[in-house]
């Protein structure tokens, strides 16, 4: 009897011995997995961090390059310009009207022009300021003026015609054929600019 009792206690033992390291395993075994899993946020975290940074980065860099872009097309805008007042057969209209004034250039073989107007008065949102050259009997289109920037409206193009005598800047509402009698400003081309 001593020994089944023995043997009886031995298995109860044996019994807690194993349920204690099955327990000791699986506690383990579950802080083994929960370290695992906070790494892996650890690291998924970092990786939202680094790529919010990227993201961040990336609309930084498009805006400095929409900023390099726009600066570019200043500079051209500015040598073409300096390109046409150094031109000796260049053309000059001085634009006057009630409310702003203005000049327009034109080069002597009409491959390009410039007009500023200043200190228009603001328009409503459907309107913009356009600009007509007049030459003989009928009128062209020479384009919308920019939006208002420190009270300077410019406009920079290519005229479909060499014979502008007169400029005309009117407001418009829509896509006119012709230049609507809203006159804004006003003003005859006169000999070239050296003459």
């Amino acid at each position: 009897m001593s020994e089944t009792l023995e043997s009886s206690s031995r298995r109860r033992l044996r019994s807690r011995v194993t349920g204690a390291l099955l327990l000791c395993a699986a506690l383990l075994f579950a802080g083994l997995f929960f370290h695992q899993k906070r790494v892996d946020l650890e690291r998924a975290s970092a990786m939202s961090e680094i790529l919010s940074d990227r993201s961040a980065d990336a609309a930084q860099l498009r805006q400095w390059k929409g900023l390099v872009f726009q600066r570019q097309k200043e500079l051209r805008k500015a040598n073409a310009l300096i390109e046409l007042m150094a031109d000796p057969s260049t053309r000059r209209c001085v634009l006057e009207g009630r409310q702003g004034r203005g000049q327009a250039f034109f080069a002597g073989d009409g491959a390009r022009f410039a007009l500023f107007a200043f200190d228009l008065p603001p328009l409503a949102e459907a309107q913009r300021y356009q600009a007509w050259g007049r030459g003989g009997d009928s009128s062209i289109s020479l384009g919308v003026l920019s939006d208002d920037v420190e009270g300077v409206r410019s406009l920079f193009g290519v005229p479909a015609r060499a014979d502008v005598e007169t400029v005309v800047v009117s407001v418009e509402s829509n896509i006119p054929a012709g230049p609507s009698e809203q006159f804004v400003l006003r003003g005859k081309c006169g000999a070239h600019e050296n003459e």
